[in-house]
């Protein structure tokens, strides 16, 4: 069963519309390949829609390297939030133990 997108896709085709962006694709394979494509309806002499033209470039490098990039993203945020939270309770554990009010410019909260 086809998705609605992809049903939409091809009824604005139909209509004589331009589709234009990024498309997910799957290979004879069966894996995703990513197209920055235009699709084109063709026209005859008398207006009516009697094909479509495909100009795409296969670009399932650049988007899996933008995919690591955004995990990597969220995991060095994640390493930063949790960092930063042992630094505060080892802050608190410290003062605590010497009556201290901040430890390293941080300040207990």
């Amino acid at each position: 069963m086809d998705s609605p997108e992809y049903e939409a896709f091809w009824r604005n085709l139909n209509c004589g519309e331009f589709v234009s962006g990024r498309f997910a694709r799957i290979d004879s394979r069966g894996e995703t390949v990513w197209l920055l494509a235009t699709y084109n309806p063709l026209f005859d002499a008398h207006g009516r829609l009697y094909g479509v033209i495909k100009l795409a470039t296969n670009i399932t490098a650049q988007v899996l390297q933008r995919q690591r990039e955004t995990r990597a993203t969220l995991l060095a945020q994640d390493i930063a939030r949790r960092t930063s939270e042992t630094a505060r309770s080892g802050e608190q554990a410290v003062a605590g133990r010497h009556g201290i009010t901040g430890v390293a410019g941080f300040g207990v909260k």
